[in-house]
């Protein structure tokens, strides 16, 4: 027969097992695992949902697509890890904001959000009917299901940011979820933007327009810009935080530019080699960084790194283009432009590491 005594201790220790009110529960790499591979799930419907829209013909006159399938899909099977874990941990007595391994409660948020802009969208396409082209990018209802899925996507991102700096340590093996956590959101900022991106619509530097050049000068111009700065952003944002394992400058740029020459290839395919001057161009970019070691403590080399980084990528693809399909671009724009993409890499370098303030 129990006594009392007995059955004080069984209280206690029940109350003792009961996680504290500022307390989450473990996470880890297979958590984060799981998350970034579910996410990759939504990414590729997404950007099938993009290759659909820019190659196919005919108009796009229902919800229910194939391509809306994997996309939702995806959202789907993120959304019920995420809650699944949140109920469990809730019913552990987690508080509700502290119920997912710290850095995934916005992940959550980021369901709620694309899970409102679904029902959005839809309501929105019955009302004002299929958008096209850059509308489609323009969305406003589109812009709300982007918030979410970069949310629910950079859960691992944030994970790894928040440990400490013996927990995040550097390599591969650590911060690989984050890295690929961070290429979704450049990948979905170039998806969003891709209207100004130098692999989708190679004709406008292969073919010289028979008016004024102007406008096409100027797709030119922030069609290298543009991407300059998101993969830089990018880029140094993570440098600032983790010693970057040899290989993230080719996924980031290398990885994406072919996800957008796949998404457009009826364009893109124009001028192949384009492609195959991205992932040089990212591999010379890769022995840079391992060459200079740029980081805080090395601002001087970072500063070279930052404006070197995209005039090799650049240089590539100039170079691809002008012994392949040829350029009516003179000298003066291109190498112009490739210039000043170096000058806006290197003005980004001093937003995200500042220089030192004097004692």
């Amino acid at each position: 027969m129990a006594t009392i005594s007995d059955s004080t201790n069984l209280k206690t220790t029940a109350r003792a097992a009961r996680p504290r009110a500022d307390e989450y529960p473990a996470g880890g790499p297979a958590f984060d695992w799981a998350a970034v591979l579910l996410a990759g799930w939504f990414l590729a419907g997404l950007y099938l949902d993009g290759w659909a829209h820019n190659n196919l013909s005919g108009e796009f006159e229902t919800f229910f697509t194939p391509w809306h399938g994997v996309l939702y899909s995806g959202f789907l099977a993120v959304s019920t890890f995420l809650i699944y874990h949140q109920a469990r941990n809730v019913l552990k007595g987690y508080s509700f904001t502290r119920a997912l391994p710290p850095g995934y409660w916005l992940s959550l948020v980021g369901i709620a959000i694309f899970g409102f802009g679904g029902g959005f969208d839809f309501v929105w396409h019955s009302v004002f009917g299929f958008e096209e082209d850059i509308e489609a990018l323009l969305s406003p209802a589109h812009m709300v299901l982007a918030t979410g899925g970069v949310l629910f996507a950079t859960g691992p991102l944030r994970a790894a940011w928040g440990r400490s700096s013996e927990a995040a340590k550097s390599g591969w093996a650590s911060l690989a979820p984050a890295l690929i956590s961070l290429f979704y959101v450049l990948s979905v900022l170039t998806f969003f933007t891709q209207y100004m991106h130098f692999i989708t619509a190679p004709y406008v530097l292969v073919e010289r327009p028979r008016a004024d050049t102007f406008y096409r000068d100027l797709f030119g111009v922030t069609s290298v810009l543009l991407p300059t700065i998101l993969l830089m952003g990018t880029l140094l944002f993570a440098a600032r935080r983790w010693t970057l394992p040899v290989g993230t400058v080719v996924m980031l740029w290398g990885g994406n530019t072919l996800l957008m020459f796949m998404m457009d290839y009826r364009d893109s395919f124009e001028v192949p080699a384009l492609i195959v001057a991205a992932l040089i161009g990212s591999l010379l970019a890769e022995g840079l960084f391992v060459w200079l070691k740029p980081s805080a403590e090395r601002l001087g080399a970072l500063r070279a790194f930052a404006f070197l980084t995209p005039v090799i990528l650049f240089l590539a693809y100039f170079v691809a283009l002008l012994t392949t399909a040829g350029t009516w671009w003179t000298i003066h724009m291109w190498l112009g432009v490739t210039i000043n993409a170096g000058i806006a890499g290197l003005l980004v370098s001093y937003l995200v590491f500042p220089p030192r303030a004097s004692p």
